[in-house]
């Protein structure tokens, strides 16, 4: 099963941000969640009326699937998707019949061995927008947890594709409290899935320290390694965290209305300084004792 990230959602907040058009922040967010979540192919339709047109694909073009394309009719389960709102996931996709052509290029993806394919509808307001489908290849590839980070990854892609597909100039100035509440969304998303992926190995030690002492032989040896490895993951979580927090040196500044928690500074220690530390013309030194004194 994929590990949940919880760096995804927030760099999916980041490059819906820095991109111009729906086209280019769809693939950015696409990019952003293979980092978390490797798929083998991922597109992003867009729907406009009964035409859906391809606005994004990653890594590349596949088996016809191009970015431009557009179609009037939908595959059965694309079809379902929308019109139902909900997403789906497909573990065993067949190769269509030579007799029963498919009615989008994504129908000829089974061929070329991409057989588990999972559908995540993007809501603008209540209206579904358009859909993000992601492939890999063998049987039953995709889990639960994958389909829920794609759809947090994902949430915020569907507002973006109401708008020009190519990048316009625009006399509005950009709202800078709407994408500070995007990016603050995001960070609430990166704590609570901080938060998750800690307590999982957290539990284990504490588990295992527990029972240590009643254990023996090759369950206490199986007890001390798990201890050290789920340690090591812990490590590594914090980690990647303290690395992705350098790549930004400023804090985001709340939005206007956002109150934070007001945090009271810690007391400023006062070291004492002795004789030797004190420089040349600075403060007064301490007399010197002599013997007898």
């Amino acid at each position: 099963m994929t590990p949940v990230s919880p760096l995804a959602a927030l760099a999916a907040a980041d490059a819906l941000e820095d991109s111009d058009s729906p086209g280019a922040a769809a693939r950015a967010v696409l990019q952003a969640l293979d980092a978390a979540m490797p798929f083998d192919f991922g597109c992003v339709l867009r729907f406009t009326g009964d035409t859906a047109t391809v606005v994004a694909v990653y890594p590349s073009s596949m088996a016809g699937v191009a970015v431009g394309d557009t179609w009037t009719q939908l595959e059965e389960a694309e079809a379902s998707v929308r019109e139902r709102g909900e997403p789906a996931m497909d573990g065993d996709l067949r190769v269509a019949p030579a007799d029963a052509p498919a009615r989008t290029p994504l129908g000829r993806l089974p061929a070329f061995g991409l057989r588990s394919r999972i559908h995540i509808p993007l809501f603008h307001h209540a209206e579904v927008a358009g859909i993000a489908l992601f492939y890999r290849q063998g049987v039953r590839a995709f889990a639960a947890a994958d389909g829920w980070l794609a759809e947090r990854t994902l949430r915020r892609l569907g507002a973006r594709l109401r708008g020009p597909l190519t990048t316009e100039v625009s006399d509005r100035a950009p709202d800078p409290d709407i994408d500070a509440i995007a990016r603050f969304d995001a960070l609430g998303d990166l704590v609570a899935g901080a938060a998750h992926e800690l307590n999982n190995p957290l539990t284990s030690i504490l588990g295992y320290a527990q029972i240590l002492d009643s254990l023996e032989g090759a369950d206490r040896e199986h007890a001390l390694h798990t201890i050290e490895e789920e340690s090591q993951r812990a490590a590594r979580i914090m980690r990647n965290l303290l690395q992705f927090a350098r790549q930004d040196p400023e804090p985001p500044k709340p939005p206007a209305g956002v109150q934070l928690p007001l945090v009271s500074e810690p007391p400023r220690r006062s070291v004492a300084r002795t004789p030797e530390a004190h420089e040349p013309g600075v403060g007064s030194r301490a007399p010197l004792l002599r013997p007898g004194c």
